[in-house]
C-alpha cells in the first residue's frame, strides 16, 4: 500500500507540472515563435520556475517538520523521497527551457558584425 501513495504522489506531481509547457506546445500549433513572444515565454518560464522551486521546497519543508504518527512514519519517508525529487526536477527543468528561449531572442537581435 505504502507503494501506491509514493507512485500516487510522483504521477500527481509530474502531470501538474507538465501542464504549462504542454499548454506553450500546443499554443505555438507547430509555428515558430516570433522574437517577441520568445522573450516573453522565456521570462514566464524563468519566473515559474522560481514559483516552483519556491512552491515545492516550502511544502517539502512542511511535510518534514510535520509530526506524524509512528505507523504513519514510512509513508511520511515515501512522500518525503517522492516530493523531494521533484523539488529539484521540475524547476530545473523551466529554467532550462526559459534560459534557452531567452538566449536565442538575444542571438537573433544582435547585429551582424
Amino acid at each position: 500500500m505504502d507503494n501506491f501513495w509514493y507512485y500516487f504522489l510522483q504521477l500527481t506531481i509530474g502531470f501538474v507540472s507538465v501542464i504549462p509547457l504542454a499548454c506553450l506546445i500546443i499554443s505555438t500549433n507547430n509555428r515558430p515563435l516570433s522574437v517577441n513572444k520568445q522573450l516573453l515565454y522565456g521570462v514566464l518560464s524563468i519566473a515559474l520556475s522560481a514559483f516552483y522551486f519556491a512552491f515545492l521546497s516550502d511544502g517539502l519543508n512542511r511535510f518534514e517538520s510535520a509530526n506524524v504518527k509512528p505507523e504513519e512514519a514510512t509513508l511520511k519517508v515515501d512522500v518525503v523521497n517522492a516530493f523531494g525529487v521533484w523539488v529539484f526536477i521540475v524547476p530545473a527543468v523551466y529554467l532550462g527551457v526559459g534560459i534557452n528561449l531567452v538566449s536565442n531572442f538575444i542571438i537573433s537581435n544582435r547585429p551582424n558584425a
